[in-house]
């Protein structure tokens, strides 16, 4: 996913059609998608900062992967801007290795698509 305001989407496209392995590229409207990206972070922090960094992933619907004496591992999987701003929140407490996913994207699903239609005379059980 790329950010046609800090490029030219045009010079872009020829840039991604070099690439072998690209098969389609399709510009999605930002209201008519699913944007998510994912970042896995350690935090530096002694035992006695564990409790406001374990509120920051529940606050965030984030996850503790893993713990050691001196660190914690986390995640987080949401919107740019919600990882971005849990990454703020983050940084004061010592961030000590952070790798982002960048932007992936679909489009919405169409939710009037067929309705499902009750089945008459079918027993359960």
């Amino acid at each position: 996913m790329v950010d046609v305001e800090s490029a030219p989407l045009e010079q872009i496209v020829k840039q991604l059609n070099k690439l072998i392995n690209v098969v389609e590229i399709v510009e999605l409207d930002p209201a008519n998608s699913v944007e998510r990206e994912l970042m896995i972070a350690t935090v530096r922090c002694p035992v006695s900062q564990r409790h406001e960094i374990s509120e920051l992933v529940r606050i965030f619907e984030g996850k503790i992967l893993a713990v050691s004496h001196e660190a914690l591992t986390v995640s987080l999987e949401g919107h740019p801007s919600k990882v971005d701003d849990f990454e703020d929140m983050l940084r004061p407490h010592g961030l000590d290795d952070i790798q982002r996913t960048g932007r992936i994207a679909l489009p919405k699903l169409d939710r009037n698509a067929g309705k499902l239609k009750s089945v008459k005379g079918t027993k359960v059980g």
